[in-house]
């Protein structure tokens, strides 16, 4: 018999056979340390019998990434009563994988060790859970949210997910005896199956109508059986002013793309004259769903996405003993503790201090529990980081994430099929990336591999788009390639997507927006290119240049207003041109500027001509003709096509 046949033996004869109806494990079991792993009781045992009890210094550590801490409740409800010290941040706090600890325990270490599965339990599904949502609350921004999830877990668990839903940032709950354990009603709209049931939509509604009370909010189903945007129709004609909203719950659906399934149903509402109607989508809704349907719906019923989170892969570490700093390989040893100054955490010992606040303070002290929890607190602790932390790229949880900025094509190639082979994504995406062309909706097709294949990014001008079209455009653009570059910005595109971006630059004078992704790879070391204009007119064009040279990882010398009616403020500027491996010339006029510049370096000249002048020819077309017309060897674009000469002149340098 092996060893491992004789441990199972063990464990089997030892087994507590009773008379439960679930296999649920009771409150007395897990307050008596029994729902344990076995090797923490033999521990007991062991230290027992050397008669040791050390007291020692144990920290709880998350992995890579920024998590929301929830389930701290169970956790001190758990440590209560035991002489021991506990030390964590506030219920709601989002945590990293800094290095530095999320929770702290002093104390006699077999006074403890026995709880230390339930405790991992506790903080790591409810944190995984809230912290699902919380990247739920992000995307949808300030859209309804509704946790509709507990169904696909365990009954049991059917309180603690709603918790940490509502910790996360979701506005309502499904499970009825879950939102009586925390003390939230619970909500919802009406199923497929009372429609089935009934025989048809109208049966349904007008049961649903007279048979719950005022107070139920009217949110009716609208895709049973026929065309979505038929059946609201319909509904809001059999119901009338009672009718408050409708829920749509496929989001894949037979027609095809769900966002114009909702255009379709706004408009059915707006010939009614019911714009009052909100519109909830549900059915396998995740973050990418509500990013491309935020704009045309009022609110989201989310299952999977929040319910099965995976848990946060915490781990619990003895780092001291009897103060002498003591850990196993690849942990720190000696007590530590996190300053945070507004979301940078630094880590030192216990003791020292630090910029910022303190991150963990008490909890539990000598076995007395020190705080009250409360849910709305907690959520708006994690509702108040969103901003700060979206600029930094956390919740850039696109699915396309990891095929950001791809050296070659056989990398990229590579890399889907990985994701593919590991259910990142399904078939049709991996096609879709493969190709390199992704469709939004029906105005717009992105070209993923432009900057790979040609080495100049795409640039999108917003002139004659819509808002809503660049937004969803740049997008598109940060989640494929981990970069937009939008010329022509309105307030409204500046403001949307420098909150989806880690980092964002506007340069004001050409009103061009770039922004990155947090893993975007910005190259450097890519030359100097010179961008020199006549006047101060032709600065707005000439930026268009310095953007996009900039962002080809090109160094970029502005020499501003140095025209030939004063060309001593050219002459005095020769070592800097020397110096650049490419110079742009931008000018409006007679475009002079550029023939001078190329005659006076022996580096390649790139004439921009641009629209400013007065009187006949004066748009721009003197300047063309004048640069066209050079006796130097200088190079032309067209009138205004700023970013075509930085583009060319970044190659150039590069």
């Amino acid at each position: 018999m092996s060893v491992f046949q004789a441990l199972i033996i063990v464990l089997s004869k030892s087994r507590s056979m009773d008379d439960r109806k679930y296999d649920l494990l009771t409150e007395s079991e897990i307050d008596d340390g029994q729902a344990t792993a076995a090797y923490f009781l033999r521990t007991e045992t062991v230290l027992d019998h050397v008669d040791e009890n050390p007291t020692v210094t144990a920290e709880l550590s998350a992995p890579e990434g920024w998590h929301l801490l929830a389930g701290l409740n169970d956790a001190a409800e758990l440590l209560e009563g035991l002489p021991i010290d506990v030390y964590a941040p506030p219920e709601g706090t989002p945590v990293s994988g800094s290095g530095g600890p999320i929770l702290r325990i002093e104390g006699p270490y077999r006074t403890f060790a026995r709880y230390e599965s339930s405790l991992l339990g506790f903080l790591a599904h409810a944190s995984g859970v809230a912290s699902a949502a919380w990247r739920i609350r992000a995307a949808a921004r300030d859209r309804t949210v509704l946790s509709f999830g507990t169904r696909r877990q365990h009954p049991a668990l059917g309180a603690m997910i709603e918790r940490s839903a509502l910790i996360g940032g979701v506005d309502g709950i499904g499970n009825v005896a879950g939102g009586e354990v925390i003390g939230v009603e619970a909500g919802g709209t009406m199923p497929h199956a009372l429609v089935v049931a009934l025989g048809s939509p109208e049966a349904a509604w007008k049961a649903y109508d007279e048979a719950l009370e005022e107070s139920v909010p009217r949110v009716l189903l609208c895709d049973t059986f026929g065309d979505e945007a038929d059946e609201v129709g319909r509904v809001a004609d059999h119901i009338e002013d009672q009718l408050e909203g409708v829920r749509l719950d496929t989001t894949s659906s037979r027609r095809g793309d769900m966002r114009t399934i909702v255009e379709d149903v706004r408009w059915e509402l707006q010939r009614r004259g019911r714009d009052d109607v909100t519109i909830l989508v549900s059915g396998g809704i995740d973050v990418a769903d509500i990013h491309r349907l935020r704009d045309v719906v009022d609110g989201f019923g989310v299952g999977g996405a929040i319910a099965n989170a995976d848990p946060v892969d915490f781990s619990l570490n003895l780092v001291a003993v009897e103060g002498e700093p003591r850990a196993k390989r690849g942990v720190r040893p000696g007590a530590k503790t996190v300053y945070r100054d507004g979301y940078d955490d630094q880590v030192v010992a216990v003791g020292e201090t630090a910029p910022g606040e303190r991150l963990l303070n008490p909890l539990v002290r000598d076995g007395e529990k020190l705080r009250a929890f409360d849910i709305t607190t907690a959520a708006d602790r994690g509702r108040e980081a969103i901003p700060t932390l979206r600029n930094r790229g956390v919740f850039d949880t696109s699915a396309k994430k990891w095929s950001h900025h791809m050296s070659d094509d056989n990398a990229a190639v590579d890399d889907v099929l990985e994701a593919l082979a590991g259910n990142k994504i399904e078939l049709q995406e991996a096609k879709r990336q493969l190709k390199g062309v992704h469709q939004i909706d029906e105005f717009a097709r992105i070209d993923a591999r432009q900057g790979e294949r040609t080495g100049i990014p795409e640039v999108v001008e917003a002139e004659r788009k819509t808002d809503q079209q660049t937004i969803d455009i740049g997008h598109e653009l940060l989640s494929t390639t981990g970069r937009a570059i939008v010329t022509g910005v309105s307030d409204t595109v500046r403001e949307e997507l420098s909150d989806s971006a880690a980092t964002a630059q506007f340069y004001e004078r050409s009103q061009t927006f770039v922004g990155h992704t947090a893993d975007f790879e910005q190259p450097d070391d890519n030359g100097t290119v010179g961008v020199v204009t006549a006047g101060t007119s032709d600065i707005t064009i000439a930026e268009q240049a310095v953007a996009l040279s900039e962002e080809m990882g090109c160094t970029v010398e502005r020499l501003y207003d140095v025209g030939v009616s004063g060309v001593h403020r050219l002459l005095a500027e020769q070592e800097t041109l020397a110096d650049c491996d490419c110079v742009i010339a931008a000018a409006g006029r007679e475009g002079a500027l550029a023939t001078v510049v190329a005659g006076m370096v022996s580096a390649p000249v790139i004439g921009l001509p641009v629209g400013t002048g007065s009187g006949y020819a004066g748009d721009g077309e003197a300047a063309l003709l004048g640069m066209l017309q050079s006796c130097t060897y200088l190079t032309v674009v067209n009138i205004d096509a700023g970013f075509v000469a930085g583009g060319q002149a970044a190659l150039i340098a590069r």
